[in-house]
């Protein structure tokens, strides 16, 4: 039977990781990986614009429809901004091979 002695702790090790935790990559993967992340900015910015647009729009017409239009809009520019944060003002530490 195996005593427990309180100043010896289990750990782990990454030694068995298939990939590098920070490995370097090419430029266009880099660029490829990310090309996703910068078209849902692009693509959340037109929503949020369209539905604020269209949301004051129908606050006169339809008010019910033209506050969940502009509670939309709200949720898209939110989203806008997360993605503008992971693209364009991210400060992270990037390793590019060559």
């Amino acid at each position: 039977m195996i005593e427990h002695d309180p100043g010896v702790r289990t750990s782990m090790v990454f030694a068995d990781m298939k990939r590098p935790m920070l490995g370097a990559s090419t430029r266009w993967d880099y660029f490829s990986k990310h090309l996703v992340v910068w078209k849902e900015h692009v693509r959340f910015r037109t929503y949020a614009i369209i539905l604020a647009l269209l949301g004051v729009y129908l606050i006169f017409a339809q008010p019910v429809i033209g506050i969940v239009s502009l509670g939309f809009a709200t949720f898209f520019y939110q989203k806008h901004q997360h993605a503008l944060a992971r693209t364009l003002k991210s400060h992270r530490t990037i390793i590019i091979g060559h």
